[in-house]
Protein backbone atom coordinates (compact mmCIF):
# COMPACT_ATOMS: atom_id res chain seq x y z
CA UNK A 1 0.00 0.00 0.00
CA UNK A 2 1.32 3.38 -0.97
CA UNK A 3 1.71 5.70 2.02
CA UNK A 4 0.48 9.23 1.69
CA UNK A 5 3.11 11.92 2.05
CA UNK A 6 2.50 15.25 3.69
CA UNK A 7 4.48 18.41 4.24
CA UNK A 8 4.53 19.96 7.70
CA UNK A 9 5.04 23.73 7.61
CA UNK A 10 5.93 25.48 10.85
CA UNK A 11 5.57 29.23 11.15
CA UNK A 12 7.21 31.39 13.80
CA UNK A 13 6.37 35.09 14.20
CA UNK A 14 4.34 34.98 10.96
CA UNK A 15 7.31 33.74 8.89
CA UNK A 16 7.90 30.28 7.49
CA UNK A 17 10.34 28.75 9.94
CA UNK A 18 10.87 25.25 8.57
CA UNK A 19 9.33 22.53 6.43
CA UNK A 20 9.39 18.77 6.96
CA UNK A 21 8.11 15.72 5.14
CA UNK A 22 5.92 13.40 7.17
CA UNK A 23 3.84 10.31 6.52
CA UNK A 24 0.55 11.21 8.13
CA UNK A 25 -1.73 14.11 8.84
CA UNK A 26 -2.44 13.40 12.52
CA UNK A 27 -0.75 15.98 14.73
CA UNK A 28 -0.97 13.71 17.79
CA UNK A 29 1.02 10.99 16.05
CA UNK A 30 3.65 13.59 15.17
CA UNK A 31 3.76 14.59 18.84
CA UNK A 32 4.27 10.97 19.88
CA UNK A 33 7.06 10.61 17.33
CA UNK A 34 8.94 13.85 17.99
CA UNK A 35 7.80 15.83 21.03
CA UNK A 36 7.07 13.24 23.68
CA UNK A 37 10.72 12.31 24.24
CA UNK A 38 11.61 15.94 24.92
CA UNK A 39 9.07 16.17 27.75
CA UNK A 40 9.96 12.74 29.18
CA UNK A 41 13.70 13.55 29.16
CA UNK A 42 12.96 16.83 30.92
CA UNK A 43 11.10 15.01 33.67
CA UNK A 44 13.96 12.49 33.99
CA UNK A 45 16.33 15.42 34.60
CA UNK A 46 14.05 16.73 37.39
CA UNK A 47 12.75 19.67 35.38
CA UNK A 48 9.23 20.95 35.78
CA UNK A 49 6.93 21.95 32.93
CA UNK A 50 7.72 25.63 33.35
CA UNK A 51 11.43 24.94 32.74
CA UNK A 52 10.75 22.72 29.73
CA UNK A 53 8.53 25.40 28.19
CA UNK A 54 11.09 28.14 28.87
CA UNK A 55 14.01 26.18 27.38
CA UNK A 56 11.99 25.14 24.30
CA UNK A 57 10.83 28.69 23.60
CA UNK A 58 14.36 30.07 24.02
CA UNK A 59 15.78 27.47 21.64
CA UNK A 60 13.17 28.31 19.00
CA UNK A 61 13.87 32.01 19.42
CA UNK A 62 17.63 31.49 19.08
CA UNK A 63 17.37 29.36 15.93
CA UNK A 64 14.86 31.79 14.39
CA UNK A 65 17.26 34.66 15.07
CA UNK A 66 20.11 32.76 13.39
CA UNK A 67 17.93 32.07 10.36
CA UNK A 68 16.81 35.70 10.08
CA UNK A 69 20.45 36.86 10.21
CA UNK A 70 21.24 34.47 7.31
CA UNK A 71 23.49 32.12 9.29
CA UNK A 72 23.53 28.47 8.32
CA UNK A 73 21.36 26.31 10.53
CA UNK A 74 22.08 22.60 10.72
CA UNK A 75 19.43 20.02 9.90
CA UNK A 76 19.79 18.57 13.39
CA UNK A 77 18.87 21.97 14.86
CA UNK A 78 15.72 21.99 12.73
CA UNK A 79 14.83 18.52 14.03
CA UNK A 80 15.25 19.77 17.59
CA UNK A 81 13.00 22.71 16.67
CA UNK A 82 10.40 20.24 15.45
CA UNK A 83 10.59 18.42 18.79
CA UNK A 84 10.25 21.71 20.66
CA UNK A 85 7.24 22.77 18.59
CA UNK A 86 5.49 19.43 19.08
CA UNK A 87 6.15 19.51 22.82
CA UNK A 88 4.94 23.12 23.09
CA UNK A 89 1.86 22.26 21.05
CA UNK A 90 0.94 19.45 23.43
CA UNK A 91 1.45 21.77 26.42
CA UNK A 92 -0.84 24.38 24.76
CA UNK A 93 2.02 26.87 24.44
CA UNK A 94 2.30 26.89 20.62
CA UNK A 95 -0.71 27.93 18.53
CA UNK A 96 -2.10 25.28 16.23
CA UNK A 97 -2.72 27.82 13.46
CA UNK A 98 1.09 28.16 13.06
CA UNK A 99 1.35 24.48 12.06
CA UNK A 100 0.09 23.49 8.62
CA UNK A 101 -0.08 19.97 7.16
CA UNK A 102 -0.53 19.75 3.39
CA UNK A 103 -0.72 16.66 1.23
CA UNK A 104 2.09 16.29 -1.28
CA UNK A 105 0.76 16.40 -4.82
CA UNK A 106 2.37 14.53 -7.67
CA UNK A 107 1.92 16.47 -10.86
CA UNK A 108 2.07 14.41 -14.00
CA UNK A 109 2.99 16.08 -17.26
CA UNK A 110 0.98 14.95 -20.25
Amino acid sequence: MDEKRYFLYIFYENDLFCKFQCRGDDINILYEEYGKDLIVDGFKKNMNLKDIIHISKNFLKRIYKLKKECYKVRASDYMICLSCVMALYKLNEYPLNDIILLKKKNLLKV
